[in-house]
């Protein structure tokens, strides 16, 4: 990315410069008797300046044009490496046998490296960004059959807690404030297989689809299933949450044949902020990549676009939520819950 970032000023320059060269280049105003060339040899100087002025001006418009590609190029560099790679250092293969204990013990190995991974990429992503100031982009693409939904996005929180935000992402996450669903128009069932208070939580999502003006005989998406690991780490002013998926369960195996698989990797960084003024804030930076498996399901264009249509929409949504929620003013450890 620094690498990118200079080339882009090289190329600033090396436009100034070409301007430059043209701009003295062009011919110098002259008398009426310098207008009348007494031999061939000043009309040649004349015609030979009037091309290098012509050649000059093309480097610049050619230069232009590729400086504005290049920018282009920067602006879109931070989802490129998502496009080749399909996945993110946040992901990692996670199986899940039958015994309990086993399974377990496969979770908990995983903790630590995921948050911390989390961590080191979310703050790699957020590098050279004013985390004062909201950011986001977003990308959608399709490759061998999967559709892909990538966001970053950044925003602050003012006069609350990093375990006020927690809570309120956290309430999202474990399905206890269902809002989030209900505003981006499905209905969710929950199955949890395994949590341990303020550590981890192994659960099962199926949603379903409501639009509205949906009639009845209309054309019905197919439930979408998600088997995931969501990891949370709470500090005095910072915490990280981590959600990966289950590439294999053998004890709650995917239903493939009526369902969209889809898989969620995605983390949030919560710190927080004093200003000068004394007041405190939190940053919130969050990056989500979620996969849908739509091979070998038949599902219709329309109802592609319209699903997919809504997912920019969902970081706005999800903001607004817990504006709203962190105005009631509730506190307490965000990872409260039953063992």
């Amino acid at each position: 990315m620094d690498l990118l970032e200079k080339e882009a000023k090289y190329l600033d320059a090396q436009r100034d410069f070409l301007q430059s060269r043209a701009k003295s280049s062009r011919p110098q105003r002259k008398s009426i008797k310098q207008r009348r060339p007494r031999d061939t040899e000043q009309t040649k100087q004349l015609a030979k300046s009037q091309e290098d002025n012509q050649l000059l001006n093309d480097l610049v418009a050619q230069q232009k044009v590729y400086q504005d590609n290049f920018k282009a190029m920067l602006a879109f560099a931070p989802v490129n490496d998502v496009r080749m790679a399909l996945m993110t250092p946040m992901e990692s293969y996670i199986r899940l046998g039958k015994d309990f204990n086993e399974r377990r013990k496969t979770i908990l190995s995983l903790r630590e490296e995921k948050l911390d991974m989390t961590y080191k990429f979310i703050e790699q992503k957020a590098a050279g960004l004013d985390i004062n100031q909201p950011y986001q982009y977003s990308d959608m693409f399709e490759k061998f059959g999967k559709h892909y939904c990538v966001n970053f996005a950044i925003s602050k929180y003012d006069g609350v807690s990093v375990f006020q935000v927690g809570r309120a992402i956290y309430e999202q996450i474990a399905g206890k404030d269902e809002a989030l669903n209900n505003a981006m128009g499905s209905t969710t069932i929950r199955e949890s297989f395994d949590t341990i208070k303020c550590n981890f939580m192994h659960q099962r999502i199926v949603s379903s689809m409501n639009w509205e003006n949906e009639g009845e005989d209309a054309e019905k998406m197919p439930d979408m299933e998600s088997n995931a690991i969501f990891y949370c780490r709470f500090g005095d002013n910072s915490a990280v949450l981590a959600t990966d998926y289950i590439d294999q369960d053998d004890l709650h195996p995917y239903d493939t044949s009526n369902r969209i698989r889809k898989d969620v990797s995605s983390g949030v960084v919560l710190s927080g902020h004093t200003d000068a003024d004394g007041k405190k804030f939190v940053v919130m930076k969050r990056y989500l990549m979620a996969k849908y498996h739509m091979y070998p399901h038949k599902v219709s264009q329309e109802q592609q676009d319209r699903f997919f249509a809504s997912m920019p929409k969902c970081h706005d949504t999800m903001k607004t939520l817990i504006v709203d929620r962190l105005q009631r003013n509730e506190t307490g450890c965000p990872c409260a819950g039953e063992d």
